[in-house]
C-alpha cells in the first residue's frame, strides 16, 4: 500500500483515500490511455541524393520513408527552377501541372512503418544537382 493510503472498512466495503472500492477512480482508464495511444499517424519524409551527374544533367534518386503508420500511396513535388527540367522518371508516376511537377507512387507505393521505397529521375539543365524533394504527402 502506498505512504499515505488509508484502507478503511465500512460496511464491508474497502476503501483507499476515500474511494469505495467498488468504484473505478479512473486509474484503469488512465493507464489504458497510456499504453495504447491510438493508431500512428499515416506520414512520410522525402530525400533526394545525385546517383551521377555530368556537364548539364544528372541522375537523382528520392527515396520515400514511411514514420508513422505504413503508407498506401505517396506523392511529392520537387520545386524545379526554370533552368532545370525533370526529362525522365523510373518507379515513380510523374504529373505536371503548368510548370509543377508531381511524382506519386508507382508499384512501390506502399513501404511499411519504418521501411522506404524510391525513385529515379533525370535532370536536364544549367544545374548539376538534383532538386531538393518538397514535402512528402502519404495516404
Amino acid at each position: 500500500m502506498a505512504v499515505g493510503a488509508r484502507l478503511h472498512r465500512a460496511g464491508g466495503r474497502g476503501h483507499r483515500n476515500g474511494v469505495p472500492a467498488d468504484r473505478p477512480d479512473g486509474s484503469a482508464a488512465l493507464r489504458a490511455a497510456l499504453t495504447n495511444p491510438g493508431e500512428p499517424e499515416v506520414a512520410c519524409t522525402a530525400a533526394s541524393t545525385t546517383s551521377e551527374q555530368w556537364n548539364g544533367g544528372c541522375n537523382g534518386r528520392g527515396t520515400i520513408t514511411a514514420t508513422g503508420a505504413p503508407v498506401s500511396r505517396w506523392s511529392v513535388t520537387p520545386p524545379l527552377r526554370s533552368s532545370r527540367q525533370v526529362v525522365s522518371v523510373w518507379n515513380g508516376s510523374p504529373s505536371h501541372n503548368g510548370n509543377v511537377m508531381t511524382v506519386r507512387s508507382a508499384w512501390n507505393g506502399s513501404p511499411a512503418a519504418g521501411a522506404s521505397t524510391s525513385f529515379g529521375f533525370t535532370v536536364d539543365g544549367s544545374s548539376a544537382s538534383p532538386p531538393q524533394i518538397g514535402a512528402c504527402t502519404a495516404s
